[in-house]
């Protein structure tokens, strides 16, 4: 098991501001340096969950919501996002100076998605 590289939880860290707990994997990252960067993680400290999900200001995710979360097309398929009715769900999507970000965490699994989207050149999202 890699847990979470310095590179990517203090990229994560610098451009959201959401500290990464402990014990926290990197799954597959995809990163093309013009729209997108998208993160699996897993966090494996499971009493800790509950503090991210304070911590991060994310809210329960209903089964109707959606999430918002598109990049995760470019991770391999098996990383990609699937919601599960039995699992619990919390989102966020906040948006800085810089970047845009949505995450998505299954309580219950501890897999974790991050993606941020850097503006276009009219500095748009």
């Amino acid at each position: 098991m890699a847990l979470a590289s310095f590179s990517c939880s203090s990229y994560i860290e610098g451009a959201s501001g959401v500290k990464m707990p402990e014990k926290t994997e990197v799954i597959e990252v995809f990163e093309n340096s013009q729209w997108l960067h998208m993160e699996k993680l897993k966090i494996h400290d499971t009493d800790n969950i509950g503090s991210f999900i304070r911590r991060s200001r994310l809210h329960e995710l209903k089964l109707q919501e959606k999430h918002g979360i598109t990049g995760d097309i470019y991770l391999r398929p098996e990383n990609r996002i699937s919601i599960n009715r039995n699992c619990r769900y919390y989102f966020s999507e906040c948006e800085n100076n810089f970047y845009k970000y949505r995450i998505l965490l299954n309580a219950d699994s501890g897999e974790l998605w991050i993606e941020i989207v850097y503006p276009d050149f009219s500095g748009k999202f």
